[in-house]
């Protein structure tokens, strides 16, 4: 599931690639609760949107799975479609919500001002965790 507005704050396209790290399940687990190891990849972000007239912003991405798990990018300088390739292995659950936030970094300590967008991924739509990910 993608949470993508028509908000002119929001990136025209983000990448965001997710692949498989183990292909052991335990079986007596109730599907809710089967936890995967996941490597997440923040690849690129592209047109983001330019808040200021003289300025590019410097974005990097805050990643959290299910509010707890955070990780965070290298800022990039000066740029409306940083390109990141930055992987990160978390942990999650056929519930999990892997989300990616797009931040100014010269506007992050003001609150609200460095938000420049947002996409949700629900794993359970993209990965079938019980059975190993086909």
């Amino acid at each position: 599931m993608t949470d993508e507005s028509a908000s002119p704050s929001v990136a025209t396209s983000f990448i965001l690639r997710i692949c498989q790290l183990n292909n052991e399940v335990n079986w007596e687990f109730e599907f809710s609760n089967v936890t995967r190891a996941l490597k997440v990849t923040v690849l690129a972000a592209d047109n983001l949107y330019k808040r200021e007239l003289f300025r590019l912003p410097d974005p990097f991405v805050v990643l959290t799975v299910d509010g707890a798990q955070t990780q965070t990018t290298k800022a990039l300088k000066r740029t409306l479609s940083p390109y990141w390739n930055e992987t990160f292995k978390v942990q999650v659950k056929p519930t999990s919500v892997i989300t990616a936030q797009v931040f100014d970094q010269r506007k992050f300590k003001k609150r609200g001002q460095g938000f420049l967008g947002v996409i949700n991924v629900q794993v359970s739509q993209h990965l079938n965790v019980q059975t190993g990910g086909d």
